[in-house]
């Protein structure tokens, strides 16, 4: 992800409670797209650039807690576009709840596989009801 500074700096800056090592754990890319959209900044995505993680982690560690991770933080940062008073957060909620969780489980258990990421949702909503519970400068969206 590449930010311009100025942007970065008339946004409040980074959210010191998203991302490794922090309170929310990852999700600090999404979390400042989406924070750049509700705060009135254009967002550019593009497939023309490619990043290489090295050490990057395997699917088996991925899947037990990365998983959690990444779907608490996604959570948190629902909340707090909820709690700035953005209520179009609530759409891209329920798409990500519906399209990208339950829709999946549903498949494959129709398709009589088994259910990948069962616990996913309920990581989801635990990184809600955190990121309710912790104050927000609504100002600039960040957590405080």
């Amino acid at each position: 992800m590449a930010v311009r500074r100025s942007m970065l700096n008339e946004m409040g800056g980074f959210d010191e409670m998203q991302g490794p090592g922090a309170r929310f754990g990852t999700a600090d890319d999404m979390e400042i797209a989406q924070r750049a959209l509700m705060l009135g900044f254009h967002v550019y995505e593009t497939d023309k650039v490619a990043v290489l993680h090295n050490g990057y982690r395997s699917w088996k560690e991925y899947r037990t807690k990365m998983s959690h991770t990444d779907w608490y933080a996604i959570g948190s940062c629902f909340a707090k576009g909820l709690k700035s008073g953005h209520l179009s957060m609530l759409v891209v909620m329920s798409y990500e709840f519906w399209v990208r969780l339950i829709r999946p489980l549903v498949y494959d258990l129709v398709h009589l596989k088994r259910p990948y990421g069962l616990l996913r949702p309920f990581y989801l909503i635990h990184g809600i009801v955190a990121g309710l519970l912790t104050p927000v400068d609504r100002k600039h969206i960040l957590f405080r």
